[in-house]
């Protein structure tokens, strides 16, 4: 079921597996546009809580400036990851995938820091 569908972010939500879908359709013009983006997947997360999540970066080529890796990090990431809702599996991993295309790269500037559930 679809739960947002905004200028450049669709994010999906599976209720059976308590999944989140996030997929970027277009690419943010600016940090500005980014970052509000990701305040409405946040604003989602809490709300819906789900164990699983995965990001669909196949159309996703925008690459942050170094103050919006920050605040991705401690903003988005931090808060998440420590309430607790992504479930941490028997063998250790978070339920957390990337789906990417050509340009892998973008995932790593998403955030400043490689991050330990990466």
């Amino acid at each position: 079921m679809e739960v947002y569908n905004g200028p450049h972010l669709i994010i999906e939500y599976e209720k059976e597996n308590s999944r989140l879908i996030n997929t970027w359709k277009s690419n943010p013009h600016n940090d500005v546009v980014y970052r509000e983006e990701l305040i409405e997947y946040l604003d989602i997360s809490k709300k819906i809580k789900p164990s699983q999540m995965i990001w669909i970066l196949d159309k996703k080529t925008f690459k942050p400036n170094l103050a919006t890796k920050k605040w991705v990090d401690e903003v988005i990431l931090n808060p998440i990851f420590k309430s607790g809702f992504v479930k941490r599996r028997a063998d250790g991993y978070d339920q957390l995938a990337f789906v990417f295309g050509q340009d892998v790269s973008v995932l790593m500037q998403g955030v400043e820091k490689p991050i330990y559930w990466i």
